[in-house]
């Protein structure tokens, strides 16, 4: 099991973020902080090819030796994603068997 999310940045602020999985055995989420550019991203002086983007894609995964355990039905969990201005939630649904 694999999903990504992806959150962009609507303030004109720099926005310093932390993700966690909750109620999801066996369930991670990467990256698990950083920060969002303000909105519409911001350039980089150092390097003008690479800007600071104002969004960030999160990936979640299933550990596989959960999986291995034998586990059956669905696992209900949320991804909670926090800036200093908002609280953002996914609610994750996985069918870990039939």
């Amino acid at each position: 099991f694999q999903a990504e999310v992806e959150l962009v940045n609507q303030e004109i602020s720099w926005e310093p973020f932390y993700a966690k999985v909750i109620n999801g055995p066996g369930l991670s989420v990467f990256p698990e902080s950083g920060t969002l550019a303000p909105r519409g991203g911001a350039n980089n002086v150092c390097d003008e090819s690479k800007p600071y983007p104002d969004s960030c894609r999160f990936k979640i995964q299933m550990d596989p030796s959960f999986l291995a355990s034998g586990v059956t039905g669905d696992v209900e969990a949320f991804l909670v994603v926090r800036t200093e201005q908002e609280t953002f939630t996914w609610i994750l649904l996985v069918q870990t068997g039939l």
